[in-house]
C-alpha cells in the first residue's frame, strides 16, 4: 500500500522465518518486490520444509531466472526440465 518502512518492519517480526509456511510467504513477498535472488533463497527454505505449493510456484516464478537450474535440481526435475 506504499508504506515500505511498515512492510519491512512487519517482515522483520517474521524473522528468522523458520516456522512452517513462513519461507513460502517470504518467498512470495520478495518475489512481488522484484527481489528475485532473495525470493529464491526463501524458495530453497520452503523446499526444505517440503511446502506443497513451492514446486509449482518456483516453476512459474524462477524459470527465466539464473537461479532456475539450481532450484530445478533441488526439486529433482529431469535434466531436460532444467
Amino acid at each position: 500500500m506504499g508504506n515500505a518502512s511498515r512492510a519491512e518492519d512487519l517482515v522483520q517480526r517474521l524473522m528468522p522465518g523458520d516456522s512452517y509456511g513462513m519461507p513460502l510467504g517470504l518467498c512470495l513477498y520478495y518475489w512481488i518486490l522484484g527481489e528475485i535472488d532473495q525470493a529464491a533463497d526463501w524458495a530453497v527454505k520452503a523446499m526444505e520444509q517440503r511446502s506443497p505449493p513451492i514446486s509449482f510456484l518456483a516453476s512459474i516464478f524462477f524459470r527465466s531466472s539464473l537461479r532456475w537450474p539450481a532450484l530445478a535440481r533441488l526439486m529433482s526435475l529431469p535434466e531436460e526440465a532444467r
